[in-house]
């Protein structure tokens, strides 16, 4: 399931498991040997890392987070607290249509 996830991954990213495999100067076919074998706890985080996801999101069958809502998240997390309290309330607005 991990190796499958990773490739999902890669996919809605772009790339092919051999380009993230090089990025994060893995051995060539580290990743495509998780097919058959589990990886070390550390390079599991590397790739985890690297899309910005939680090592629970290899590992489970919860809906990965698209490239797009990643990058939201990563600006979001950059901004004051006032700056999400406003986007927190226009969230808001727009679920209760009040916003369209």
């Amino acid at each position: 399931m991990l190796y499958d996830r990773v490739k999902q991954l890669c996919s809605n990213e772009g790339i092919t498991i051999t380009e993230l495999e090089r990025t994060l100067k893995f051995g060539n076919g580290t990743i495509h040997n998780w097919n058959k074998s589990e990886p070390s706890v550390a390079k599991a985080m590397a790739v985890a890392q690297h899309f910005g996801v939680g090592l629970d999101a290899l590992v489970s069958n919860t809906k990965l987070p698209s490239k797009e809502s990643r990058e939201i998240f990563a600006r979001f997390d950059g901004y004051t607290e006032d700056q999400k309290n406003l986007i927190k309330c226009y969230m808001s607005l727009i679920e209760t249509g009040k916003v369209r």
